[in-house]
């Protein structure tokens, strides 16, 4: 017997098996990170109120979960994967008591969680309880307002089976309105892919949820998913809250390739209430609890993106990639030709983390000025090691071998790298003298701050004190609105007490980038600002305004503020982008139809009265 064969065989099957043990019934993130539809700009959900349903109240997410209240429910899940012709693969089961508390409303939905029963995962015929202790180690689910699963937090030690079980169990309880009436669609996403769900309104109390397929796949590995039955019921109680909760599901997985075979997968969860109470803890040290918690779906993605990079390297050629990176290059290819280019994307930044080798064929590419140099600053903007930052850094500067464009495009990349090195940073730095690159430089130097403001606070605070001091001692009105761009990209909290100096200043282009600078600053005190900013004597210093609120999580000074524009403002451009924000943010501050309802009624512009009618329409 081939031992290495065998061993990779049971490598391969024992991390697809725990994974998909998971990933199979929307449990798991093996293959994938959740991504909420609405939070990245997809079909919106909208909230029902009460009368737009023959049944009654409508509810979501939102309301399954009260602020205050714990609930606690007896809880079972069991997931089984088999191979089509019945041989056992593993299981995956965890019963016990799960307390829900609601920790906050408003710009999103916080729920605690707290499991205290016993996790059991069974793979080749060994039973294993050791993830137990990870298992009742608190989490929290963060939801939007519309009921849409945004993410999971907890403990970043926990095992990537537990931390994804508490991802998918976020994913199981998004209950999302889409329309009036009894019956309706929603597209949605959980650890596989994107999906159909159908809802229907059975009586006040109960709504079911049924999967209907899977219209795109997350992970590369997986050649396809079918969903043979789904059926999932939510059960309210008179105010609610959610009082069971069942999911009963069959589907069947497809592997990419690899020695194990397609498979079925059976998932059953149960949530049954057994008390209702007030907590005794603290709910504001939750809350900061939360706020200080790491997200689960990262749990083990870096882990898992080096084995994913390994195996690119392991099963294709650099040359292979390089010729493949050519069907970027003409509109005239085919459908196939891109794809497989997208591909080679991928499988370059790879190489570039895996084989040393192939950034010294990169370089030589760039110094020759070859017709893929575009794609290939983007691949070391991903790769994002510090060798490919170094060498982005020697293609940005003055000497480059690059033409203007291609010099532009290496500025750009060094600014959107993901984790930035200190080499980066000081680049950027240098490069904000450099006349023909220093605006994007100093946008870059801003992006890099919002990215290691956390991470590393003293690289952080040498940025802050560079862009600020910058600011204050600009004498120019471009510069000034250029470095308050740059501390927009930061949405740094700290820098709010030098950005309010601009709020007032007299140059109306210093004005409104003021506003921008504030987007990304979440509280009480920007939301005045921008206020403030949004009344501007100024019609671009007011746009610019809308423009920030429309980043910002819904609040009632904003709100007040965007009903004045609304309603009042003689500049079309203001007034729609107000308009558009209110209806956005409907189902977050039910008093905003009264705005809508005159904007409905009143407004000159058929357009906005139909973007005003719609939003009232859906509610």
């Amino acid at each position: 017997m081939n031992t290495n064969a065998t061993n990779e065989k049971r490598r391969w099957t024992y991390s697809v098996t725990a994974g998909l043990l998971v990933a199979c019934g929307a449990i798991g993130l093996f293959y994938g990170k959740s991504r909420a539809t609405s939070a990245v700009g997809g079909p919106s959900h909208d909230t029902g109120t009460a009368g737009s349903s023959t049944t009654g109240a409508i509810y979501t997410t939102a309301s399954l979960f009260p602020l205050g209240v714990m609930q606690e429910y007896d809880m079972h899940q069991t997931t089984t994967m088999a191979t089509s012709s019945g041989q056992a693969l593993g299981k995956l089961d965890f019963a016990g008591p799960l307390t829900l508390t609601g920790l906050e409303h408003g710009a999103k939905i916080v729920v605690r969680g707290q499991f205290s029963g016993k996790f059991t995962t069974l793979a080749a015929g060994t039973t294993n309880e050791a993830m137990t202790p990870d298992a009742q180690r608190p989490f929290f689910l963060e939801f939007a307002p519309d009921g849409t699963f945004l993410r999971s937090l907890g403990d970043p030690q926990v095992p990537q089976m537990v931390a994804r079980i508490w991802v998918a169990l976020g994913e199981y309880v998004q209950l999302l309105r889409q329309g009036p009436g009894d019956a309706w669609q929603s597209h949605e996403h959980d650890g596989l892919g994107s999906y159909t769900a159908e809802y229907q309104q059975k009586s006040r109390e109960t709504v079911e949820k049924h999967k209907v397929k899977y219209d795109a796949l997350n992970a590369k590995e997986l050649e396809s998913a079918e969903i043979f039955s789904s059926r999932i019921t939510f059960q309210v109680d008179s105010q609610t809250r959610l009082e069971s909760y069942g999911l009963d599901e069959r589907a069947k997985v497809t592997p990419m390739g690899g020695p194990l075979p397609a498979f079925e997968s059976t998932s059953n969860l149960t949530l049954k209430r057994t008390r209702v109470s007030v907590p005794s803890a603290d709910l504001q040290a939750w809350a900061k609890q939360s706020a200080g918690a790491s997200p689960l779906d990262k749990v083990g993605h870096v882990q898992d993106d080096s084995a994913h990079d390994k195996e690119r390297v392991a099963t294709t050629s650099l040359p292979q990639v390089f010729s493949d990176l050519h069907g970027f290059d003409s509109n005239k290819t085919s459908k196939a030709e891109r794809d497989r280019a997208a591909q080679a994307f991928v499988a370059l930044t790879s190489f570039l983390r895996e084989d040393p080798k192939t950034l010294d064929m990169v370089k030589k590419h760039l110094d020759k000025k070859g017709p893929d140099t575009e794609t290939m600053l983007a691949a070391l903007r991903d790769a994002s090691t510090p060798d490919s930052q170094k060498l982005l850094a020697e293609m940005s500067v003055k000497t480059s071998p690059l033409d203007p464009f291609n010099r532009m495009e290496a500025v750009r990349s060094l600014s959107r790298v993901p984790t930035p090195s200190l080499e980066t940073v000081q680049t950027l730095k240098d490069l904000r003298s450099d006349p023909d690159v220093w605006i994007q430089a100093n946008y870059g130097l801003g992006s890099s701050l919002h990215k290691i403001m956390d991470t590393d606070p003293v690289v952080a605070q040498d940025i802050r004190s560079t862009l600020e001091t910058q600011l204050t001692g600009a004498t120019t009105d471009t510069l000034r609105s250029v470095t308050l761009i740059a501390l927009g990209n930061a949405g740094d909290p700290s820098t709010l007490s030098t950005i309010a100096q601009y709020v007032n200043d007299p140059s109306p282009a210093v004005r409104g980038n003021a506003a921008q600078a504030l987007r990304r600053i979440a509280g009480d005190e920007a939301d005045t600002l921008l206020a403030r900013l949004a009344g501007d004597p100024d019609p671009d210093v007011r746009a610019q305004a809308v423009d920030a609120i429309n980043e910002r999580t819904p609040s009632q000074v904003l709100a007040t503020a965007l009903a004045v524009i609304a309603i009042g403002d003689q500049a079309v451009k203001v007034r729609a982008g107000a308009v558009k924000v209110l209806a956005s943010w409907l189902p977050a501050i039910p008093a905003i139809a009264e705005t809508l309802q005159v904007v409905a009624s009143r407004d000159v512009s058929e357009d906005l009265k139909n973007v005003a009618k719609n939003a009232l329409e859906r509610t």
